[in-house]
């Protein structure tokens, strides 16, 4: 993954997230509320784009997510550790003012659990190999 022409290392579970994200604002649906369980049904769909889909990598995201939508929990538990990690990422590459541009945010006014990527959709390149 690049952002201002510098690599940045995610694992597979942080990358299927902010692509999914990316995604959603490119169809210009960039607020995301993590709290709702249908969220983690949309990003269980987009995972084959990442994971094989008979590796263990794709069953512990189905496991973990399966769950969370089968008995109703919030998936803001599963979601939020993922958020830190990636953020830390840009931070780490670019330095915390010129990462947050491409940080997974709240909005000030909201609950914790919606999230946006600060990007318009015009900003955004997906690449899909």
């Amino acid at each position: 993954m690049w952002a201002d022409d510098e690599e940045i290392n995610l694992s597979k579970t942080e990358f299927l997230i902010l692509l999914w994200l990316a995604e959603r604002a490119v169809r210009d649906e960039r607020m995301t509320d993590w709290s709702d369980p249908e969220v983690a049904q949309e990003l269980f769909n987009v995972a084959p784009q990442v994971f094989n889909t008979d590796g263990g990598d794709y069953q512990r995201l189905e496991d973990s997510l399966g769950f969370r939508i089968e008995k109703a929990l919030e998936p803001n538990e599963y979601f939020q550790p993922h958020k830190t990690k990636i953020n830390k990422a840009f931070a780490h590459v670019l330095g915390k003012r010129a990462a947050e541009r491409y940080m997974i945010t709240t909005p000030k006014k909201k609950a914790g659990t919606q999230v946006f990527i600060p990007l318009a959709p015009e900003q955004i390149e997906i690449i899909k190999t």
